[in-house]
Formats: C-alpha cells, sequence, structure tokens
C-alpha cells in the first residue's frame, strides 16, 4: 500500500473494525438479556443504550459517516436484538422445563433457539429494536 493511505482505510482494518463491532453486538447482546433476566423487566428498552453502544463502536473503529457505517449500524443493532431473545427464549423454556440456563444453552441447537427467538418476537420489540437501529444509524453518520 501506498504510504500516503492511512492504517484507518486499509482493508484489514476494515475487517478487523468490522470482526470487533460484530462482536460487541453479541456481547451486548448477551449482556442485555442477563440483565434483563435477572431485574425481570427492561426485554424492549434496553434495545436503546445497546444500539448508542453498537454505534460508538463502529465509531471507536474509525467506521463512521458513511452508507457502511449506517448498514452495520442497523444491521449490528437487530443482531444484538435477535440473540438476545434467543436468549431470552432459552431462559424461559429452561425454566419451564426444569432446566439451569446453562444446561439448556449447551443442548439445544441454535436452529431451535432462533425459532424459538422468532416466536417471541412481536410489534413492542420491533418498535423498540427499529427505534435502537435508527438511533444507531443517526450516532454513527454523525460528525
Amino acid at each position: 500500500m501506498p504510504e500516503s493511505v492511512s492504517s484507518a482505510t486499509r482493508p484489514s482494518n476494515w475487517l478487523l473494525a468490522i470482526f470487533t463491532a460484530v462482536m460487541m453486538a453479541l456481547a451486548l447482546g448477551a449482556m442485555w438479556a442477563m440483565i434483563a433476566l435477572l431485574l425481570r423487566h427492561g426485554r424492549y428498552t434496553l434495545a436503546v443504550p445497546i444500539g448508542i453502544a453498537i454505534a460508538q463502536t463502529l465509531r471507536a473503529q474509525n467506521i463512521r459517516h458513511s452508507p457502511l457505517a449506517v448498514v452495520l449500524a442497523v444491521v449490528l443493532t437487530v443482531l444484538a436484538s435477535i440473540y438476545a431473545q434467543a436468549l431470552f427464549a432459552i431462559g424461559d423454556l429452561a425454566q419451564m422445563i426444569g432446566l439451569t440456563f446453562k444446561d439448556a444453552f449447551v443442548r439445544f441447537d441454535p436452529g431451535f433457539a432462533l425459532m424459538l427467538a422468532r416466536g417471541r418476537i412481536d410489534r413492542i420489540t420491533v418498535i423498540w429494536t427499529a427505534l435502537a437501529a435508527l438511533l444507531a444509524a443517526f450516532w454513527v453518520w454523525r460528525r
């Protein structure tokens, strides 16, 4: 690469930044689920700070003010929401059949967990996730 190209624009740095943001989205989705399960509320409203945290992660990785940044912010916020919903579903099912969360998490197939999550997504979940995704898109777009 020419020396005039900054390190923030190199493809390997973009890959690392995107990988970091994806891992952050999954970790935040898990954190969202655990907090909501412990507090017994917050299943919907925690989407907003999760979306902002994802956008801030993208900004910290120099992915900002571009169409790619907006798309990533929206997609990763939705990913975190789906992952949290899958974890909610696993937790609820584990409680119903008398397993610990850890046992249920290990035993259930990822496809089964996603099927359960799809059944849990209601209008309120979609509204809060859409609001969080829009805020994340705005946050990552701003200069």
